[in-house]
């Protein structure tokens, strides 16, 4: 009963495990359940480091896409306030103008004309911090012509003696009502 048992293979090394020009292959048992570091052998994981290297990028990418649309929405509210802006200007500039409007009136009933009216500061500062300038023209016992550009439309909000108070889209300078 001199039976000699043989390893189980994939153990021990055979013959046909060695290399030539390398050194033998040591006979080294692995359990199964010890990893191959464990055990002493070296057997880096690059699945590990792929992994990582995935992770970071998905990661990068993500971080990139957030800033995008973040900035996208900045944008898209910029925008939309600026438009808000420019109708609050082209706003303030027509209340300006009607306030002014009734200032006319009440000095042509102390004066008996529209000549000697001035402007007075403060519709002057409204219009200006709105972006505009006011300019007024045709001043004569029975007539005049105020106007100011809208930042909005580049046209022209204006007001006369014959109680006019509207959008023009351009005023002749010669010219003794808004129409």
């Amino acid at each position: 009963m001199d039976q000699q048992t043989s390893p189980p293979s994939g153990i021990y090394p055979t013959p046909q495990d060695q290399v030539p020009g390398q050194p033998p292959v040591q006979n080294q048992i692995v359990s199964p359940n010890q990893t191959p570091a464990q055990s002493g052998q070296s057997n880096p994981t690059p699945h590990k480091d792929n992994t990582l290297k995935i992770v970071l990028i998905v990661l990068g990418a993500c971080l990139v896409l957030t800033v995008i649309i973040v900035l996208i929405v900045f944008l898209m509210i910029h925008a939309g306030l600026k438009g808000a802006q420019s109708n609050a200007n082209d706003a303030k500039i027509k209340s300006s103008l009607s306030s002014l409007q009734a200032g006319t009136a009440v000095y042509y009933d102390e004066h008996q004309s529209y000549k000697g009216f001035t402007l007075d500061d403060y519709t002057n500062q409204q219009v200006q911090s709105a972006g505009s300038k006011i300019t007024v023209q045709g001043l004569s016992d029975k007539t005049y012509v105020i106007y100011a550009q809208l930042p909005s439309s580049k046209k022209f909000w204006c007001i006369d003696s014959q109680n006019f108070a509207g959008e023009v889209s351009g005023i002749q300078s010669s010219a003794a009502s808004c129409q």
